[in-house]
């Protein structure tokens, strides 16, 4: 799940759709779904049928966004935005922890999100993998690493196929720090999922459970119009401008907390006059202000260990990707669009600095003037820069595609134009800093493979 909110382009023209820039965004918690199993890779096999559909392994699908949040959720991601929150009188049900019995599944019964991942610890797994690379530099060495979850007590183990791809020798580590060799079953590289299986028969399986009984938690009563991920947040009332919050409006639902993700309407004054608490997180210049808020949001909310947890999953992920990312025989160079008037972000800024983790040289940081991060380009000056890789993050806004750069007037001069390396980027996520900055990173990544050839 997470929490959006969209950074404040204060130089960008505020009508562009689905951004408040300049102005108070509102965020929404929200919990992902589990997906149903995909078809298998490997013909004539199948996995022991679980207790319900197959989720992907230990990776949150989440991003921030623009909304307001009456209630919290009940498991805590991210930032941004103002959320109003109610506390439930119903009592809500504890977990059943596992027991030390062999074979039983762990149950994930609804509970606080520190229970359920205590619960859930002894099936997760850790794999990794020897590979080899061969680059500009010539061949090396290397180790893919990620996480899985048992699926049945003979063995069977859930993991990314990216993971055990580029082997034949994945390695898993259990809970309890033992290491057993692994076989790999079935492989399916178009949902990244795979079934590897150990010479096992004493493991702990964990539950999974149906998506159609999930919910947002009993807390969250509402988010604003700007608050769009998943899908389920707009089954709550979610009529609250995210542009212009009216604290009247808000204070109607009666919450107990309003996150506001960036407060430029003096959203947290007005609540202060009302007595209704709230919490403030402006948008992230680095990944470490994303964590930090993300932490402040799960103190705020309760929910500090799932925030922990969170971090140190977005952290592992980022780290994971940046070891894993290709090195080209010279660095790329970027262009990252945030409107067709030709806004782009540099080095300075958080999508920046994503850009700077995998070594790409972004031509807005040769932009003249103090543009507070966002400076408007030229054409001109886009054409002589000449970037290697463009990135369209405004491809729902705006309708910007590859097709639609390469009829600008001299842009099919463009490597990146001539070279089919225009990408088309998903706007929410590219402008939200929460959980998902990992999926946008390992997109970006997957990009400059494709560019570097």
């Amino acid at each position: 799940m997470d929490i959006p909110s969209t950074p404040p382009y204060t130089n960008r023209p505020s009508s562009i759709p689905g951004e408040p820039l300049g102005h108070s965004s509102t965020m929404t918690m929200n919990i992902d779904v589990a997906s149903p199993p995909p078809p298998t890779s490997t013909p004539g096999w199948e996995p022991p049928t679980p207790a319900g559909p197959l989720p992907r392994p230990s990776r949150q699908r989440a991003r921030f966004g623009a909304g307001v949040l009456v209630g919290m959720a009940v498991t805590v991601a991210a930032l941004g935005g103002f959320v109003v929150g109610q506390d439930s009188s119903t009592p809500v049900a504890s977990p059943t922890k596992s027991t030390a019995v062999p074979a039983l599944p762990v149950s994930v019964s609804t509970g606080s999100i520190g229970d359920l991942v205590e619960a859930a610890r002894p099936s997760v797994v850790s794999v990794r993998q020897e590979v080899t690379q061969t680059g500009p530099l010539g061949t090396s060495q290397g180790q893919a690493a990620g996480t899985g979850f048992v699926l049945s007590a003979d063995g069977y183990i859930v993991t990314n196929n990216h993971v055990i791809a580029d082997g034949d020798s994945p390695v898993v580590t259990f809970a309890d720090g033992t290491s057993e060799p692994a076989t790999i079953v079935a492989g399916d590289p178009s949902r990244d999922l795979a079934v590897l299986r150990v010479d096992r028969a004493d493991l702990v399986p964990l539950a999974v459970g149906d998506s159609d009984e999930l919910r947002l938690g009993d807390q969250l009563i509402a988010v604003d119009d700007q608050s769009n991920y998943p899908a389920e947040a707009l089954e709550l009332p979610n009529e609250l401008s995210g542009f212009e919050p009216n604290v009247e409006a808000i204070a109607a639902l009666e919450p107990d907390l309003v996150l506001i993700g960036g407060d430029f309407t003096g959203l947290g004054a007005q609540l202060d006059e009302l007595g209704v608490a709230w919490w403030d997180g402006p948008a992230a210049l680095t990944l470490d202000d994303s964590y930090r808020q993300i932490a402040e949001l799960g103190d705020a909310t309760g929910n500090s260990e799932a925030a922990d947890a969170l971090v140190k999953e977005m952290q592992a992920g980022v780290e994971e990707i940046v070891l894993a990312a290709p090195e080209p025989a010279e660095p790329l160079s970027i262009y990252h669009e945030l409107d067709p008037t030709l806004y782009s972000a540099d080095s300075t800024t958080f999508i920046g600095e994503l850009y700077s983790l995998l070594g790409l040289q972004n031509i807005a940081d040769r932009a003249e003037g103090d543009s507070g991060g966002f400076p408007q380009l030229n054409p001109e000056f886009i054409v002589s820069a000449d970037p290697d890789v463009i990135f369209l993050a405004d491809t729902k806004c705006c309708a910007e595609t590859a097709e639609t750069v390469a009829a600008r007037p001299g842009w099919d001069a463009i490597a990146a134009v001539r070279n089919g390396n225009v990408f088309e980027m998903d706007d929410d996520v590219a402008s939200r800093w929460g959980p998902r900055v990992v999926e946008y990173l390992r997109i970006v990544s997957g990009a400059v493979q494709q560019a570097a050839g």
